[in-house]
Protein backbone atom coordinates (compact mmCIF):
# COMPACT_ATOMS: atom_id res chain seq x y z
CA UNK A 1 0.00 0.00 0.00
CA UNK A 2 1.27 3.20 -1.08
CA UNK A 3 -1.45 5.46 0.70
CA UNK A 4 -4.44 5.37 2.36
CA UNK A 5 -6.72 7.19 0.14
CA UNK A 6 -8.46 6.29 -3.28
CA UNK A 7 -9.55 8.49 -6.66
CA UNK A 8 -8.69 8.27 -9.88
CA UNK A 9 -4.80 8.00 -10.11
CA UNK A 10 -2.98 10.58 -12.57
CA UNK A 11 0.44 9.64 -13.44
CA UNK A 12 1.96 12.57 -14.61
CA UNK A 13 4.25 12.37 -17.64
CA UNK A 14 7.73 12.47 -17.67
CA UNK A 15 7.76 12.82 -14.04
CA UNK A 16 7.97 9.37 -12.88
CA UNK A 17 7.93 10.17 -9.37
CA UNK A 18 5.01 12.55 -9.19
CA UNK A 19 1.54 11.21 -9.30
CA UNK A 20 -2.57 13.03 -8.49
CA UNK A 21 -5.39 11.77 -6.67
CA UNK A 22 -8.74 13.31 -7.55
CA UNK A 23 -12.11 11.29 -5.59
CA UNK A 24 -15.06 12.47 -7.39
CA UNK A 25 -17.01 10.58 -4.85
CA UNK A 26 -15.99 13.15 -2.41
CA UNK A 27 -15.63 16.77 -3.78
CA UNK A 28 -17.39 18.66 -1.01
CA UNK A 29 -16.14 21.59 0.84
CA UNK A 30 -16.48 19.70 4.37
CA UNK A 31 -14.98 16.57 2.98
CA UNK A 32 -11.19 16.52 3.90
CA UNK A 33 -10.64 14.04 1.06
CA UNK A 34 -12.38 16.96 -1.57
CA UNK A 35 -9.48 18.40 -4.30
CA UNK A 36 -6.32 16.98 -5.91
CA UNK A 37 -3.76 15.32 -3.65
CA UNK A 38 -0.25 14.78 -5.15
CA UNK A 39 2.79 12.73 -4.35
CA UNK A 40 6.27 13.64 -5.24
CA UNK A 41 8.02 10.65 -3.67
CA UNK A 42 6.18 7.86 -5.72
CA UNK A 43 3.38 7.72 -3.50
CA UNK A 44 4.88 8.10 -0.17
CA UNK A 45 3.15 11.00 0.62
CA UNK A 46 0.34 13.29 -0.38
CA UNK A 47 -0.31 17.04 -0.21
CA UNK A 48 -3.22 18.94 -1.41
CA UNK A 49 -2.78 21.37 -4.07
CA UNK A 50 -6.18 22.01 -4.88
CA UNK A 51 -9.58 22.55 -2.80
CA UNK A 52 -13.10 22.21 -4.12
CA UNK A 53 -13.26 25.86 -2.92
CA UNK A 54 -11.67 27.04 -5.47
CA UNK A 55 -12.62 25.36 -8.53
CA UNK A 56 -15.55 26.98 -10.74
CA UNK A 57 -18.84 25.72 -10.99
CA UNK A 58 -20.72 27.98 -13.65
CA UNK A 59 -24.10 28.76 -12.72
CA UNK A 60 -24.47 25.58 -10.36
CA UNK A 61 -23.46 25.17 -7.01
CA UNK A 62 -20.47 22.59 -5.21
CA UNK A 63 -23.28 20.60 -4.23
CA UNK A 64 -24.23 19.75 -7.42
CA UNK A 65 -21.12 20.37 -9.76
CA UNK A 66 -18.64 18.12 -9.08
CA UNK A 67 -19.48 14.42 -9.12
CA UNK A 68 -18.92 10.95 -10.59
CA UNK A 69 -20.02 10.18 -14.14
CA UNK A 70 -23.03 7.56 -14.96
CA UNK A 71 -19.97 5.03 -16.17
CA UNK A 72 -18.48 4.84 -12.56
CA UNK A 73 -15.41 6.56 -11.11
CA UNK A 74 -12.71 5.95 -12.98
CA UNK A 75 -13.62 7.23 -16.36
CA UNK A 76 -14.97 10.53 -14.74
CA UNK A 77 -11.42 11.95 -15.71
CA UNK A 78 -9.15 12.11 -19.07
CA UNK A 79 -5.99 13.14 -19.06
CA UNK A 80 -4.08 15.01 -21.85
CA UNK A 81 -1.07 13.15 -23.10
CA UNK A 82 -0.14 15.88 -24.54
CA UNK A 83 -0.29 18.19 -21.27
CA UNK A 84 0.71 16.64 -18.09
CA UNK A 85 -1.45 19.23 -16.36
CA UNK A 86 -4.41 19.06 -18.53
CA UNK A 87 -7.28 16.94 -18.09
CA UNK A 88 -10.96 16.89 -18.37
CA UNK A 89 -13.54 15.96 -16.06
CA UNK A 90 -16.90 14.89 -17.24
CA UNK A 91 -19.72 13.71 -15.13
CA UNK A 92 -23.38 12.67 -15.30
CA UNK A 93 -24.42 16.86 -15.99
CA UNK A 94 -21.27 18.37 -17.51
CA UNK A 95 -17.93 18.79 -18.02
CA UNK A 96 -14.73 20.73 -16.68
CA UNK A 97 -11.43 21.26 -17.42
CA UNK A 98 -8.02 21.88 -15.82
CA UNK A 99 -4.59 23.39 -17.41
CA UNK A 100 -2.63 23.60 -13.89
CA UNK A 101 -2.43 20.09 -12.77
CA UNK A 102 -5.77 20.30 -10.66
CA UNK A 103 -5.10 23.13 -8.54
CA UNK A 104 -8.05 24.44 -10.32
CA UNK A 105 -11.25 23.32 -12.88
CA UNK A 106 -13.29 25.45 -14.69
CA UNK A 107 -16.58 24.83 -16.48
CA UNK A 108 -16.20 24.10 -20.05
CA UNK A 109 -20.07 23.90 -20.88
CA UNK A 110 -20.79 28.04 -19.77
CA UNK A 111 -19.13 30.95 -20.46
CA UNK A 112 -20.28 34.37 -17.77
CA UNK A 113 -21.34 37.05 -20.11
CA UNK A 114 -21.84 39.39 -16.79
CA UNK A 115 -21.59 38.47 -13.41
CA UNK A 116 -24.53 36.05 -12.60
CA UNK A 117 -25.27 35.64 -16.33
CA UNK A 118 -24.34 32.51 -18.70
CA UNK A 119 -24.40 31.92 -21.83
CA UNK A 120 -24.49 28.05 -22.84
CA UNK A 121 -21.31 26.42 -25.19
CA UNK A 122 -23.71 23.90 -26.50
CA UNK A 123 -22.60 20.99 -23.93
CA UNK A 124 -26.19 21.32 -22.19
CA UNK A 125 -27.98 18.35 -19.96
CA UNK A 126 -31.06 20.84 -19.52
CA UNK A 127 -35.04 19.55 -19.56
CA UNK A 128 -37.46 22.63 -20.34
CA UNK A 129 -40.79 22.02 -19.40
CA UNK A 130 -42.14 25.90 -20.46
CA UNK A 131 -40.76 28.92 -22.10
CA UNK A 132 -42.50 32.53 -21.57
CA UNK A 133 -41.93 35.89 -23.52
CA UNK A 134 -42.05 39.13 -21.46
CA UNK A 135 -44.74 41.76 -23.49
CA UNK A 136 -40.96 43.70 -24.23
CA UNK A 137 -39.15 40.70 -26.55
CA UNK A 138 -36.20 41.22 -24.14
CA UNK A 139 -36.96 39.24 -21.18
CA UNK A 140 -37.13 35.55 -21.40
CA UNK A 141 -38.43 32.88 -19.11
CA UNK A 142 -37.86 28.95 -19.27
CA UNK A 143 -39.34 27.08 -16.74
CA UNK A 144 -37.29 23.51 -15.87
CA UNK A 145 -36.60 19.99 -14.94
CA UNK A 146 -33.77 20.53 -11.73
CA UNK A 147 -32.56 23.70 -12.87
CA UNK A 148 -36.04 25.43 -12.03
CA UNK A 149 -36.44 29.00 -13.26
CA UNK A 150 -33.92 30.71 -15.61
CA UNK A 151 -34.63 34.01 -16.79
CA UNK A 152 -32.61 36.04 -19.83
CA UNK A 153 -32.82 40.15 -19.80
CA UNK A 154 -31.02 40.04 -23.00
CA UNK A 155 -33.14 38.16 -25.56
CA UNK A 156 -31.37 35.18 -24.70
CA UNK A 157 -27.92 36.66 -24.96
CA UNK A 158 -27.34 35.36 -21.52
CA UNK A 159 -29.02 33.32 -18.60
CA UNK A 160 -29.57 33.79 -14.67
CA UNK A 161 -30.93 31.92 -12.00
CA UNK A 162 -34.48 33.39 -10.64
CA UNK A 163 -35.15 30.61 -8.19
CA UNK A 164 -36.26 31.34 -4.75
CA UNK A 165 -34.17 29.61 -1.86
CA UNK A 166 -37.94 29.45 -0.15
CA UNK A 167 -39.47 28.16 -2.83
CA UNK A 168 -37.05 25.35 -4.06
CA UNK A 169 -36.26 22.78 -0.78
CA UNK A 170 -33.16 21.44 -0.74
CA UNK A 171 -31.69 23.43 -3.69
CA UNK A 172 -31.24 26.54 -1.75
CA UNK A 173 -32.17 28.34 -4.62
CA UNK A 174 -29.42 26.59 -6.91
CA UNK A 175 -32.25 24.64 -8.82
CA UNK A 176 -35.84 22.93 -8.71
CA UNK A 177 -38.63 22.21 -10.38
CA UNK A 178 -40.54 25.03 -12.49
CA UNK A 179 -43.54 23.55 -14.67
CA UNK A 180 -45.08 26.60 -15.86
CA UNK A 181 -44.39 30.01 -16.42
CA UNK A 182 -46.55 32.69 -18.31
CA UNK A 183 -45.20 36.25 -18.71
CA UNK A 184 -48.54 38.98 -18.91
CA UNK A 185 -49.08 40.20 -22.48
CA UNK A 186 -48.59 44.28 -22.04
CA UNK A 187 -46.83 44.50 -18.86
CA UNK A 188 -42.84 43.66 -19.38
CA UNK A 189 -42.45 43.41 -15.61
CA UNK A 190 -45.08 41.23 -15.19
CA UNK A 191 -44.37 36.89 -14.56
CA UNK A 192 -46.11 34.24 -12.78
CA UNK A 193 -44.35 30.61 -12.07
CA UNK A 194 -44.82 27.55 -10.68
CA UNK A 195 -42.20 26.69 -8.49
CA UNK A 196 -41.29 23.41 -6.35
CA UNK A 197 -38.13 21.39 -4.82
CA UNK A 198 -38.99 18.68 -7.69
CA UNK A 199 -41.76 16.89 -9.90
CA UNK A 200 -43.32 15.15 -6.78
CA UNK A 201 -43.46 17.78 -4.61
CA UNK A 202 -46.13 20.26 -3.72
CA UNK A 203 -45.64 23.29 -6.10
CA UNK A 204 -46.58 27.06 -5.67
CA UNK A 205 -47.26 30.07 -7.96
CA UNK A 206 -45.31 32.73 -7.52
CA UNK A 207 -46.05 36.15 -8.70
CA UNK A 208 -43.62 38.67 -9.86
CA UNK A 209 -43.86 42.18 -10.05
CA UNK A 210 -39.70 42.67 -11.60
CA UNK A 211 -39.20 40.44 -14.03
CA UNK A 212 -38.03 37.26 -12.09
CA UNK A 213 -35.77 39.72 -9.70
CA UNK A 214 -38.15 38.73 -6.52
CA UNK A 215 -41.32 36.81 -6.26
CA UNK A 216 -44.41 36.78 -3.76
CA UNK A 217 -46.48 33.66 -3.45
CA UNK A 218 -50.29 32.92 -4.48
CA UNK A 219 -52.93 31.07 -2.32
CA UNK A 220 -55.94 29.27 -3.03
CA UNK A 221 -54.14 25.93 -5.02
CA UNK A 222 -54.31 22.31 -3.73
CA UNK A 223 -51.49 20.74 -2.20
CA UNK A 224 -50.45 19.25 -5.62
CA UNK A 225 -46.62 18.67 -7.14
CA UNK A 226 -48.06 18.82 -11.03
CA UNK A 227 -48.93 22.97 -10.94
CA UNK A 228 -49.30 22.68 -15.29
CA UNK A 229 -50.33 25.00 -18.14
CA UNK A 230 -50.48 28.35 -16.80
CA UNK A 231 -51.98 30.89 -19.52
CA UNK A 232 -53.31 34.91 -19.38
CA UNK A 233 -56.35 36.46 -20.31
CA UNK A 234 -54.94 38.83 -22.62
CA UNK A 235 -58.48 41.14 -22.71
CA UNK A 236 -58.97 41.36 -18.85
CA UNK A 237 -58.08 44.13 -17.16
CA UNK A 238 -54.52 45.16 -16.95
CA UNK A 239 -53.99 45.71 -13.41
CA UNK A 240 -55.86 42.76 -12.11
CA UNK A 241 -55.65 39.92 -15.05
CA UNK A 242 -57.55 36.67 -15.11
CA UNK A 243 -55.27 33.89 -15.51
CA UNK A 244 -55.82 29.83 -15.34
CA UNK A 245 -53.98 26.62 -14.62
CA UNK A 246 -54.62 22.86 -13.97
CA UNK A 247 -53.25 21.58 -10.37
CA UNK A 248 -53.64 17.91 -9.96
CA UNK A 249 -55.60 17.53 -13.40
CA UNK A 250 -58.06 19.97 -12.15
CA UNK A 251 -58.43 23.47 -13.58
CA UNK A 252 -58.28 26.34 -11.24
CA UNK A 253 -58.87 30.44 -11.78
CA UNK A 254 -57.52 33.78 -10.36
CA UNK A 255 -59.17 36.74 -10.77
CA UNK A 256 -57.15 38.74 -9.08
CA UNK A 257 -53.86 39.14 -10.92
CA UNK A 258 -52.68 35.52 -9.85
CA UNK A 259 -52.80 35.93 -5.86
CA UNK A 260 -55.36 33.75 -4.82
CA UNK A 261 -57.13 31.04 -7.09
CA UNK A 262 -60.12 29.02 -6.71
CA UNK A 263 -61.33 25.23 -8.60
CA UNK A 264 -63.13 26.55 -11.75
CA UNK A 265 -63.40 22.84 -13.35
CA UNK A 266 -62.90 19.49 -11.77
CA UNK A 267 -61.83 18.11 -14.90
CA UNK A 268 -59.75 15.21 -13.28
CA UNK A 269 -57.42 15.10 -15.99
CA UNK A 270 -56.15 18.47 -17.69
CA UNK A 271 -52.51 19.33 -17.67
CA UNK A 272 -52.68 22.68 -20.19
CA UNK A 273 -54.91 25.75 -20.21
CA UNK A 274 -55.32 27.80 -23.41
CA UNK A 275 -57.12 31.69 -23.82
CA UNK A 276 -56.90 33.07 -27.06
CA UNK A 277 -56.81 36.45 -28.66
CA UNK A 278 -60.28 36.90 -28.49
CA UNK A 279 -60.64 35.62 -24.70
CA UNK A 280 -61.80 32.05 -25.70
CA UNK A 281 -60.54 29.55 -22.91
CA UNK A 282 -59.16 25.88 -23.63
CA UNK A 283 -58.41 23.25 -21.58
CA UNK A 284 -57.61 19.59 -22.02
CA UNK A 285 -55.13 16.66 -21.09
CA UNK A 286 -56.21 12.49 -20.89
CA UNK A 287 -59.48 14.17 -19.85
CA UNK A 288 -59.97 15.40 -23.33
CA UNK A 289 -60.91 18.78 -23.98
CA UNK A 290 -62.95 21.57 -22.78
CA UNK A 291 -64.72 24.83 -23.68
CA UNK A 292 -65.53 27.85 -20.88
CA UNK A 293 -68.05 30.16 -21.62
CA UNK A 294 -70.49 32.66 -19.65
CA UNK A 295 -72.14 29.06 -18.98
CA UNK A 296 -69.39 27.52 -17.90
CA UNK A 297 -67.27 24.16 -18.95
CA UNK A 298 -68.77 22.16 -22.23
CA UNK A 299 -66.35 19.02 -23.33
CA UNK A 300 -65.83 19.02 -26.61
CA UNK A 301 -65.68 15.90 -28.59
CA UNK A 302 -62.19 15.11 -30.31
CA UNK A 303 -62.75 11.20 -30.77
CA UNK A 304 -62.30 8.64 -27.84
CA UNK A 305 -59.37 7.16 -30.26
CA UNK A 306 -56.95 9.84 -29.18
CA UNK A 307 -57.50 9.36 -25.70
CA UNK A 308 -56.86 6.50 -23.10
CA UNK A 309 -53.47 6.68 -22.37
CA UNK A 310 -52.08 6.11 -18.14
CA UNK A 311 -53.47 9.09 -15.70
CA UNK A 312 -51.51 11.52 -14.64
CA UNK A 313 -48.84 14.61 -15.82
CA UNK A 314 -48.08 14.18 -19.33
CA UNK A 315 -44.37 12.45 -18.48
CA UNK A 316 -45.98 9.23 -17.40
CA UNK A 317 -44.99 6.07 -19.09
CA UNK A 318 -48.25 6.08 -21.38
CA UNK A 319 -49.62 9.02 -21.34
CA UNK A 320 -52.04 10.02 -23.95
CA UNK A 321 -53.81 13.23 -24.05
CA UNK A 322 -54.18 16.65 -25.39
CA UNK A 323 -50.62 17.92 -24.43
CA UNK A 324 -50.81 21.32 -26.62
CA UNK A 325 -53.69 23.60 -27.68
CA UNK A 326 -53.72 26.81 -29.72
CA UNK A 327 -56.62 29.49 -31.21
CA UNK A 328 -55.20 31.29 -33.98
CA UNK A 329 -55.82 35.02 -35.00
CA UNK A 330 -58.62 33.59 -37.77
CA UNK A 331 -60.08 31.64 -34.49
CA UNK A 332 -58.96 28.05 -35.93
CA UNK A 333 -58.60 25.74 -33.03
CA UNK A 334 -55.80 23.59 -32.92
CA UNK A 335 -54.97 21.09 -30.66
CA UNK A 336 -51.74 18.51 -30.19
CA UNK A 337 -52.68 14.75 -28.92
CA UNK A 338 -49.60 12.76 -28.20
CA UNK A 339 -49.64 9.54 -29.81
CA UNK A 340 -51.82 10.68 -32.47
CA UNK A 341 -50.85 14.65 -33.90
CA UNK A 342 -52.60 17.44 -34.53
CA UNK A 343 -56.58 18.00 -34.74
CA UNK A 344 -57.59 21.06 -36.41
CA UNK A 345 -61.05 22.89 -36.03
CA UNK A 346 -62.19 25.49 -38.11
CA UNK A 347 -66.04 25.68 -36.33
CA UNK A 348 -65.01 25.88 -32.81
CA UNK A 349 -64.59 22.46 -32.16
CA UNK A 350 -67.71 21.05 -33.61
CA UNK A 351 -65.23 18.79 -36.13
CA UNK A 352 -61.88 18.32 -36.57
CA UNK A 353 -59.23 16.88 -38.51
CA UNK A 354 -55.93 15.77 -38.73
CA UNK A 355 -53.96 18.14 -39.42
CA UNK A 356 -50.56 16.34 -39.05
CA UNK A 357 -50.17 12.66 -37.93
CA UNK A 358 -47.41 11.83 -35.92
CA UNK A 359 -46.84 10.58 -32.35
CA UNK A 360 -44.52 12.38 -30.89
CA UNK A 361 -46.27 16.04 -30.83
CA UNK A 362 -45.54 18.36 -27.32
CA UNK A 363 -46.42 21.98 -28.76
CA UNK A 364 -47.59 24.20 -31.14
CA UNK A 365 -48.45 28.06 -31.24
CA UNK A 366 -49.63 30.37 -33.90
CA UNK A 367 -47.63 33.03 -35.05
CA UNK A 368 -50.04 35.87 -33.45
CA UNK A 369 -50.09 38.18 -36.63
CA UNK A 370 -49.76 36.15 -39.09
CA UNK A 371 -52.32 33.13 -38.77
CA UNK A 372 -51.30 31.07 -41.72
CA UNK A 373 -47.49 30.43 -40.06
CA UNK A 374 -48.01 27.55 -37.22
CA UNK A 375 -45.69 26.21 -35.33
CA UNK A 376 -44.56 22.59 -34.43
CA UNK A 377 -42.54 21.05 -31.71
CA UNK A 378 -41.88 16.73 -32.29
CA UNK A 379 -39.96 14.83 -29.98
CA UNK A 380 -39.41 11.42 -28.89
CA UNK A 381 -36.91 12.61 -26.20
CA UNK A 382 -39.19 14.41 -22.95
CA UNK A 383 -37.14 14.14 -20.06
CA UNK A 384 -34.94 11.47 -21.14
CA UNK A 385 -35.47 8.70 -24.18
CA UNK A 386 -33.96 7.89 -27.65
CA UNK A 387 -33.94 8.33 -30.99
CA UNK A 388 -37.18 7.40 -33.41
CA UNK A 389 -37.26 8.55 -36.66
CA UNK A 390 -40.69 9.97 -36.20
CA UNK A 391 -39.07 12.56 -33.90
CA UNK A 392 -39.06 15.39 -36.25
CA UNK A 393 -37.91 18.10 -34.15
CA UNK A 394 -39.29 22.14 -35.24
CA UNK A 395 -41.67 22.34 -38.02
CA UNK A 396 -42.96 24.79 -39.73
CA UNK A 397 -46.42 25.53 -41.76
CA UNK A 398 -46.67 28.42 -43.69
CA UNK A 399 -50.13 27.29 -45.62
CA UNK A 400 -52.20 27.68 -42.19
CA UNK A 401 -51.91 24.20 -41.14
CA UNK A 402 -52.44 22.02 -44.32
CA UNK A 403 -48.98 21.31 -44.18
CA UNK A 404 -46.42 21.26 -41.98
CA UNK A 405 -42.09 20.85 -42.94
CA UNK A 406 -39.02 20.16 -41.27
CA UNK A 407 -36.68 23.63 -40.01
CA UNK A 408 -34.58 21.82 -38.15
CA UNK A 409 -31.18 22.51 -39.89
CA UNK A 410 -28.10 23.04 -37.12
CA UNK A 411 -30.18 20.50 -34.30
CA UNK A 412 -27.96 18.27 -33.06
CA UNK A 413 -31.06 15.89 -32.36
CA UNK A 414 -34.74 15.78 -33.72
CA UNK A 415 -35.62 16.98 -30.52
CA UNK A 416 -38.34 19.77 -30.06
CA UNK A 417 -40.47 19.60 -26.66
CA UNK A 418 -41.06 23.70 -26.23
CA UNK A 419 -41.98 26.67 -28.10
CA UNK A 420 -42.73 29.77 -27.57
CA UNK A 421 -43.82 32.95 -30.17
CA UNK A 422 -44.63 36.66 -29.59
CA UNK A 423 -43.52 40.65 -29.23
CA UNK A 424 -41.40 39.68 -32.25
CA UNK A 425 -39.22 36.60 -30.97
CA UNK A 426 -39.20 32.91 -31.87
CA UNK A 427 -37.91 30.38 -29.16
CA UNK A 428 -38.16 26.50 -28.88
CA UNK A 429 -36.17 24.09 -26.30
CA UNK A 430 -35.13 20.64 -27.15
CA UNK A 431 -34.18 18.03 -24.74
CA UNK A 432 -30.68 17.69 -24.21
CA UNK A 433 -29.87 20.58 -26.59
CA UNK A 434 -30.66 24.07 -24.87
CA UNK A 435 -32.74 27.00 -25.64
CA UNK A 436 -32.83 28.51 -28.74
CA UNK A 437 -33.91 32.14 -29.83
CA UNK A 438 -34.29 33.70 -33.25
CA UNK A 439 -31.72 35.54 -34.80
CA UNK A 440 -34.94 37.66 -36.38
Amino acid sequence: PLADRGGVIWPVAGQPETVRLIDPRHQYPWDDRNGTWESTDGGATFQQIGTVDDWQYGWSEVYYAYGDSFNGVAPTLGFDPANPDRALWVNAQWVYETTDGGATFHPLFTDEITPGAWRSRGFDNIIVEDLAIGADGTTLYAGMWDLGCFRSLDRGGSWQNCNTAEHSGDWEGYGGFTGTVVADPTRPEIVWAAHAQDWGSPATILISTDRGESWLASGGLPDAPDLLGLSVDPISPTSMRSLYVTADGDVYRSVDDGFTWQVDLACDGCRETFVGPDGTVLAGGEAGLYRRDNDGWTSLDIGDDVLGGEPGPPWTLGWRGVAAIDVSADGTYRIGVTGSGVLASADQGATWEIAYDGPFVHDLVSDPDDPSVIWLASSSAYEAGGYDPDSRGLLLSTDGGRSFEPVDSGLAWPFVARLAVGAGVMMFASPGEGIFVSAE
